[in-house]
């Protein structure tokens, strides 16, 4: 019986420690841990909440003129995901691809005639980000920003 427990509790602990990685939080500088950062759980390529959030702020702190050394001492990134994040907003006109995405899912559902209810519930923006959709959209004949001169 004690062999029994003994073995169980090595297996165990074995298993544990090879899924565990130490101070995994504080570390977000080389691209394993980047990559680690940015999946969802689920394989579908989109970041979490957290990530589209931390995105959002690095996006603000670069417009403010923020350094990539200060941008990395102020919140936590990588030079790996400043320089994704630098990529996307150049080629996605100030845009993220998680937002495009989104935008374009609702593009979608505005010309099937769902309610700005449904649509929000669809694409997860907000009331405010589908009336910017839509102003965009009517400003410039049905196209977004990032596909205007491309």
């Amino acid at each position: 019986m004690k062999q029994a427990f003994f073995v169980l509790t090595l297996i165990s602990l074995i298993i544990l420690t090879g899924f565990v990685k130490k101070d995994q939080d504080k570390c977000l500088h080389c691209k394993e841990c980047y990559d680690t950062a940015w999946d969802d759980g689920y394989r579908t390529g989109y970041g979490t909440g957290t990530v589209n959030e931390r995105y959002r702020i690095t996006r603000s702190l670069i417009q403010l003129g923020k350094t990539d050394e200060e941008l990395v001492h102020m919140i936590p990134t990588s030079y790996v995901e400043l320089k994704d994040v630098r990529e996307q907003l150049k080629l996605l006109r100030g845009y993220f691809e998680f937002e495009v995405s989104s935008y374009e899912k609702a593009r979608e559902l505005l010309k099937e005639g769902k309610s700005n209810e449904e649509i929000v519930e669809k694409t997860n923006l907000s009331f405010y980000e589908l009336e910017l959709v839509k102003q965009q959209l009517k400003q410039n004949n049905g196209k977004f920003k990032w596909e205007v001169n491309n």
